[in-house]
């Protein structure tokens, strides 16, 4: 005699089991049951015996064992079988809208070879065969040599499922088409799924954290919050109101570039952009170095937070915090007031139609204007400057200045100009 650690017992019964205790049916095929030991009997020492019992509806003296562990009562040896090794999955928590791969492994261990059948991918509330709500897909099995194995893979779609929790297995020839030497093994692992609710935005302001997963929603009216994650593939419309994204959770800094008038995003440095913003009017950036780009999106305020960041506002009328750091930073079109914050920062103003600026903390200390003179070598930009009751005041253009606040003229110096000549060739090449 031999220890035996764990058991599948398998009998027949011509009527409906209603409870049973000191086992689980994990398995019902007509008037055959398969039950397995749970965990506080399942394993036997040489000489020790389990035993469960069952209440049911039907005929009694119809009761009759098939097999126990594989070995067969009376059986005919000489049939095939499937074995559902093992079934493993990508990720056991899902967005709802997310997609999971389930690869289960199917093994023809019987006497003979097993025909062509099909598997299941079932969900039920709880691990019972008992409790299936639902075939989610069934796939083709081709006939298999006995000692060989296939691999199938089932796409578990949780838009198919309310929020919840649920377990899900794949089940070897569900329909009882072959004559099995043990049909226990034909389901023999659950596992735990939890698909989560989509996010729910009202018409008032809603504060909305990304899930990591992808997320494709509205969030309506109201001055609402998204807070994005990377790597998330959000496709998020901000609707009506003042709209804030803040991407102050990329801690390796990220890239906010525009397309149309929506923003993409990703982590800096990365190939590709994860997620897409549209009609957010606020940015808040990251403590890294990121570089954030604007142009004809619906984004005027822009926080870029700390790190050294690449800051260049929309065609509107921004406001602009560049934050701690050695900035570069350009209003590019529109009106824009521009606070650059600590650490040595470079305005740029090299657009003809740049707009009518206003540098609020321009330190004469350590920051710097970067001037386009448009080919002119001799260019003295003081020449462009006046002392006004706000600050010094540099022309460019009838429609590009920037005031710059506070300062006065006699603290400037060549040292807080970049000139450059050739701006539009660099640009065009």
């Amino acid at each position: 005699m031999q220890t035996i650690n764990g058991w599948v017992y398998e009998f027949t019964f011509d009527g409906d089991i209603t409870s049973i205790w000191n086992a689980q049916i994990i398995s019902q095929a007509g008037n055959t049951y398969t039950v397995q030991a749970m965990g506080y009997n399942a394993n036997l020492t040489a000489g020790a015996s389990a035993s469960f019992g069952f209440v049911g509806l039907g005929a009694f003296d119809s009761i009759a064992p098939i097999s126990i562990n594989d070995e067969i009562f009376g059986g005919d040896a000489g049939l095939s079988n499937l074995a559902l090794d093992e079934i493993s999955i990508d990720d056991v928590s899902f967005d709802h809208d997310q997609t999971g791969t389930i690869v289960a492994t199917v093994t023809s261990n019987g006497a003979a070879d097993a025909d062509a059948s099909t598997l299941s991918l079932v969900v039920a509330t709880f691990p019972d065969f008992n409790a299936v709500t639902d075939v989610l897909e069934t796939q083709a099995l081709t006939a298999l040599a006995t000692g060989t194995q296939q691999n199938v893979s089932f796409d578990l779609e949780a838009a198919d499922l309310d929020p919840g929790t649920y377990w899900v297995a794949v089940v070897a020839d569900p329909a009882g088409a072959l004559e099995e030497e043990n049909e226990a093994d034909n389901l023999t692992q659950w596992i735990e799924v939890t698909v989560s609710a989509p996010p729910v935005f009202t018409e008032g302001d809603d504060v909305w954290n990304g899930d990591a997963i992808g997320t494709v929603g509205d969030m309506l009216a109201g001055d609402d919050i998204a807070i994005a994650v990377a790597g998330a593939n959000d496709q998020i419309d901000g609707g009506a109101g003042i709209d804030t994204l803040d991407l102050s959770g990329f801690d390796q800094g990220v890239s906010a570039l525009p397309d149309g008038t929506s923003v993409v995003v990703g982590a800096a440095g990365a190939d590709s952009f994860d997620s897409v913003w549209t009609n957010f009017e606020s940015v808040i950036g990251s403590s890294a170095a990121d570089v954030l780009m604007f142009a004809d999106t619906t984004v005027r305020d822009i926080d870029a937070g700390g790190g050294d960041d690449l800051v260049l506002g929309s065609s509107g009328n921004d406001t602009i915090d560049a934050g701690s750091g050695n900035d570069q930073i350009s209003g590019w079109a529109g009106d824009d007031v521009i606070t650059t914050g600590t650490g040595q920062d470079v305005i740029f103003l090299v657009e003809a139609d740049e707009g009518h600026d206003t540098v609020t903390d321009f330190d004469v200390t350590m920051d710097l204007l970067y001037l386009n003179t448009q080919g002119d070598l001799g260019y003295d930009p003081f020449d462009a400057m006046v002392q006004t009751a706000d600050g010094v005041l540099l022309t460019q253009s009838n429609t590009a200045s920037v005031l710059l606040s506070g300062v006065s003229l006699d603290d400037l110096s060549a040292d807080n100009f970049i000139l450059d000549p050739y701006y539009g060739d660099i640009m065009a090449g």
